[in-house]
């Protein structure tokens, strides 16, 4: 018994691996986790945590508040998108109080 599989691309992205598979009689979406974006990685950072992205010579660069914040978004990137903190900020610098 053979069923007729055609696999099409949905999203030709650099690093998208989202392809549709039409069988017979299902439709399935596939979407398998590969690497994220950049500015999405960014994104997320800025809207859960106290922290300001400066730009560099169009190099992001995070401003933290303590480095106590600074390990909670370290972990946060390592456990969600699998990748190192330095690998999506150019660098990283603790905020001057304010005077």
């Amino acid at each position: 018994m053979s069923q007729k599989t055609d696999v099409k691309i949905l999203d030709n992205k650099e690093g998208s691996n989202r392809y549709k598979t039409t069988l017979e009689e299902h439709e399935i979406v596939a979407v398998s986790r590969g690497p994220v974006e950049q500015d999405y990685i960014i994104e997320r950072v800025q809207a859960l945590f106290q922290c300001r992205v400066l730009w560099n010579e169009g190099r992001p660069c995070l401003e933290y508040d303590n480095k106590e914040e600074l390990g909670k978004i370290s972990e946060y990137v390592k456990a969600n998108f699998a990748t190192e903190l330095l690998d999506v900020f150019f660098t990283t610098v603790e905020s001057l109080p304010i005077e």
